[in-house]
């Protein structure tokens, strides 16, 4: 999951799944808001339920990017907006969790880069190449090996 802020097509009642296409736009039909944590529940809900349809079985792996925003419609720093955008997902994904669907699972990569990642002695975002959005190498690194020693170990016999 990345963003609670969407851009929604008032008419036919959808969200988009990046910006409008300028060519799209239309102020009149398409407005910016944020998402809410029921929102969101019940569209996780709804692709968990998609997932089981092909394959009952499947294992779900969910997870919050730790981008943050790169800018805000909102009449706030886009800082705060960051926080409340990732709040609002968080809380449907641990509402998720708490509903105990079988075979899912949350991979804490927001939590490993924005509170481990003040633990550690390399920058979080950054370090290599001075972009502030850029998680660094290092921890990307560590968040797939922890991840495929998790999640791709053979199961023993």
């Amino acid at each position: 999951m990345g963003l609670a802020e969407v851009w929604e097509d008032q008419e036919a009642g959808t969200v988009f799944w990046r910006g409008v296409p300028d060519r799209f736009f239309d102020e009149d039909k398409h407005v910016f808001r944020l998402s809410t944590v029921d929102e969101n529940q019940r569209n996780i809900d709804k692709l968990i339920e998609y997932i089981r349809r092909v394959n009952p079985h499947a294992p779900i792996v969910l997870t919050l990017s730790p981008v943050p925003l790169k800018a805000t419609f909102r009449p706030i720093s886009c800082m705060t907006a960051d926080c409340v955008s990732k709040s609002v997902l968080r809380v449907a994904l641990d509402q998720v969790m708490q509903a105990g669907h079988p075979d899912v699972y949350y991979w804490p990569s927001f939590e490993i880069v924005k509170w481990l990642g003040c633990h550690i002695p390399v920058q979080a975002y950054g370090y290599e190449d001075g972009h502030s959005r850029h998680v660094s190498r290092f921890l990307v690194d560590g968040i797939i090996t922890s991840f495929l020693s998790r999640f791709l170990q053979p199961k023993s016999q």
